[in-house]
């Protein structure tokens, strides 16, 4: 059972400047029951599904969740209207997932896993410009994950220095990234409205516990999964009104995405004839409809 408080307050320092605070507290407790069967079992097929009450059963044991503690996330907000039509932002905020355990016969103890906390700093701008006919927003982010789940090998208890080869899973990984995007609508009257966007973005595995030697699941330096470094967009709609009433919408849409990988486990991951990651390969989309809207969804 999780159980959580948030708040947050925002105060008016100035007339132009705001500064926000949240928190957010969050505890767990649980327990897991083990059951000796007296009416369901299994079939031989293992297509066929148990049958008889799941549900009953003798209590073999129960085992109580350890005491993780409470969890304390932040945000921190500061908000200046440079004027009317800029505004000016900066924000700090956590998010994250509860820890948990991990129960290993090489250990008399369950290993207690940290919770997995995502920390985001961004800075950022909104206008409207040009009598509110263009708008461009941007920002700049960066963060930090940590509590990552990853294996080690755990010291060998009969052999001082050495380690066990049966892997584990702590929370001591660690991975970052940081990212630029930004949008502009253009709309110099009411019939043309002209729209594009860009992201940058670089995301790195930074400490993976102990890499497996063959080379298999995560190693350093991988990028995420279906996270290009690159991306863009870019679209067009003409709105032509009819005399009777109603109109007609013109849109063209390209997408662009940059070369990607699909999944994070190396061993998945295509290489070329040198041993390199073969990336997905970049590519488009443009998108052209048009849309009749009847004078009264007009």
């Amino acid at each position: 059972t999780d159980t959580a408080f948030f708040g947050e307050v925002t105060v008016a320092a100035t007339k132009k400047l705001d500064l926000t605070y949240g928190i957010r507290l969050t505890g767990h407790n649980g327990r897991a029951i083990v059951l000796d069967p007296i009416a369901a079992f299994r079939t031989a097929d293992p297509n066929v599904s148990p049958e008889g009450d799941v549900f009953s059963g003798n209590i073999a044991s129960i085992n109580e969740d350890p005491d993780l503690g409470t969890v304390t996330t932040h945000k921190y907000g500061v908000q200046y209207q440079a004027n009317p039509t800029m505004m000016l932002y900066g924000t700090y905020s956590e998010g994250f997932t509860s820890g948990g355990v991990t129960i290993s016969q090489y250990f008399a103890q369950p290993i207690v896993l940290d919770p997995e906390v995502i920390a985001t700093k961004e800075v950022g701008i909104k206008s409207d410009l040009l009598d509110r006919h263009l708008r461009f927003n941007a920002d700049y982010y960066k963060f930090t994950w940590k509590g990552l789940r990853v294996p080690i090998l755990p010291p060998d208890p009969n052999n001082p220095g050495q380690n066990l080869p049966f892997p584990v899973n702590t929370s001591t990984g660690r991975a970052a990234g940081h990212g630029f995007e930004a949008d502009l609508t253009w709309a110099p009257n009411d019939r043309w409205r002209v729209t594009g966007g860009i992201g940058l973005t670089k995301n790195r595995y930074v400490y993976i516990g102990v890499p497996d030697p063959a080379g298999n699941g995560l190693q350093p330096g991988l990028p995420f999964a279906y996270s290009p470094d690159r991306s863009a967009s870019v679209s067009m709609q003409y709105t032509m009104p009819l005399e009777k009433g109603g109109r007609i919408l013109w849109n063209a849409r390209y997408g662009w995405m940059d070369k990607y990988i699909r999944d994070p486990a190396n061993q998945r991951i295509p290489k070329d004839a040198n041993g390199n990651i073969a990336y997905e390969p970049a590519y488009g989309i443009l998108n052209v409809d048009v849309r009749y809207e009847p004078a009264d969804a007009a």
